[in-house]
């Protein structure tokens, strides 16, 4: 029986949900609606493999701004300045306006550290430079294929709407992806509370409950051994 490699999210509780971790090499959907902590789930993976694990990590953003980034994820007592300046960490705000020159940029940044994480945030926006719904599949199909080459363990967020039930935001990148990993906002009386569930998991075995999910002091922490019980959308 081959052994699967794992690669550890070091979050806390979360590993025990797939068991030890993430298939090396998968490309893991991170979908949640507005304020769900995507972007931190994808920052703690990379800061974690840096700073835990000595594994290089690539975090591609689309949307805010690097320093903006940085400074929301040192509030949770990262310390990113020292694992970028030994090289462990990069961070970068590719141009968007040629979909060639953002994959030309992804590759040369996982060269440059020799990165074995990356992470896409967000993934919606690869999907922003075609309008035709074709080309929008074909792109991402496209971006899969040439994210797997570089042979990183890659998460790419993806925004859906609040109570659709959608797993992502064109409703086809659930179906080139080797994982979905869905974060949830769930109104209980008068407060939200947060929640998290692995959907799809090629290559291991994996927990199919939904866990509750705590956005701590150090980051986002699971409680692998509890679940909550409602209806989901």
């Amino acid at each position: 029986m081959v052994e699967i490699e794992r690669v550890k999210t070091g979050i806390v509780g979360f590993d025990e949900l797939v068991n030890g971790g993430f298939p090396k090499g998968n490309v893991i959907l991170v979908s949640g609606a507005t304020g769900c902590g995507k972007s931190t789930f994808g920052g703690q993976f990379v800061y974690n493999g840096a700073n835990m694990f000595d594994e290089a990590g690539v975090y591609v953003t689309l949307e805010e701004d690097i320093d903006k980034i940085i400074k929301n994820f040192s509030l949770y007592g990262w310390n990113l300045k020292k694992e970028i300046e030994k090289g462990r960490l990069l961070f970068i705000q590719p141009e968007l306006y040629k979909y060639d020159v953002l994959l030309s940029t992804i590759e040369d940044a996982v060269d440059k550290i020799g990165a074995t994480r990356l992470v896409i945030d967000s993934l919606s926006l690869v999907g922003m430079y075609f309008k035709d719904p074709f080309q929008i599949r074909k792109s991402l199909l496209e971006f899969n294929r040439t994210i797997k080459r570089l042979g990183c363990t890659t998460l790419a967020t993806s925004e859906v709407k609040e109570g659709t039930g959608e797993l992502s935001t064109f409703g086809v990148e659930e179906f080139v992806v080797d994982g979905i990993v869905l974060l949830y906002l769930i109104k209980k009386e008068n407060l939200f509370v947060r929640a998290i569930t692995v959907r799809k998991m090629r290559g291991t075995a994996h927990s199919t409950r939904i866990h509750p999910l705590m956005m701590g002091a150090n980051g986002l922490e699971v409680y692998p051994t509890e679940e909550l019980f409602t209806a989901m959308p």
